[in-house]
């Protein structure tokens, strides 16, 4: 009869631990995914605006140039000053989102198709970032060379970025439909961003290309 207590016993107590474990880990999680949406949202807030000025300034650098006018070295001037300003606000946004993702409890915790998702959209920002530090250099520069190797960077980070993002998308057109209990006890928050930062201009489209 004892025995027979003292293994119920121990069977609770085991059954309490392991509730105690999930919640302590279900409260991690969310604040994973809050930390990682606040990272988000500091990236549309703070760089979106930037990334939309610096290339409204090249569709109208490049207007203006059509129309065989002086003024176009002066549009230039203005682009490549949003560009360095858009360079060095990225690049601390990069290095935040960086070290989350590396962190110990993010690679361990949460789940591997978010993690995806946020390392291909990391990949995405990287690219933009180091065509948009390229073509600022390439503009500083009168060495030629050097002139053409930052060309040959700027073509390959274009690359870069589009398969980056056509990763991303893949991620989340492609997630999987298996039961997760986890989506159910987690809430996603909501975009603290207005919705005029995600209205990037698509320079392709812009320029007729």
């Amino acid at each position: 009869m004892m025995n027979a207590i003292t293994a119920n016993k121990i069977i609770g107590l085991l059954i309490t631990l392991i509730v105690i474990l999930f919640v302590i880990y279900i409260s991690k999680y969310q604040r994973l995914i809050n930390e990682g949406s606040e990272l988000a949202d500091t990236h549309c807030i703070e760089i979106n605006p930037l990334i939309i000025k610096r290339k409204q300034a090249y569709i109208y650098a490049i207007n203006v140039a059509k129309l065989n006018t002086n003024l176009y070295m002066e549009e230039i001037d203005k682009y490549l000053k949003i560009s360095k300003e858009y360079v060095k606000a990225e690049k601390k946004w990069l290095d935040k989102e960086n070290s989350f993702l590396n962190r110990w409890d993010v690679k361990l915790l949460i789940d591997k198709r978010i993690r995806e998702a946020g390392v291909w959209q990391y990949k995405s920002y990287l690219a933009d970032y180091l065509g948009s530090d390229a073509i600022v250099k390439a503009f500083d520069t009168k060495d030629e060379k050097e002139q053409k190797r930052l060309l040959d960077v700027i073509a390959q980070r274009g690359k870069d970025m589009n398969e980056a993002d056509m990763e991303y998308v893949k991620m989340w057109e492609n997630r999987p439909t298996d039961f997760d209990i986890r989506n159910y006890l987690i809430r996603i928050p909501s975009p603290k961003c207005p919705q005029e930062n995600y209205d990037i201009p698509d320079v392709g489209k812009a320029l007729g290309m």
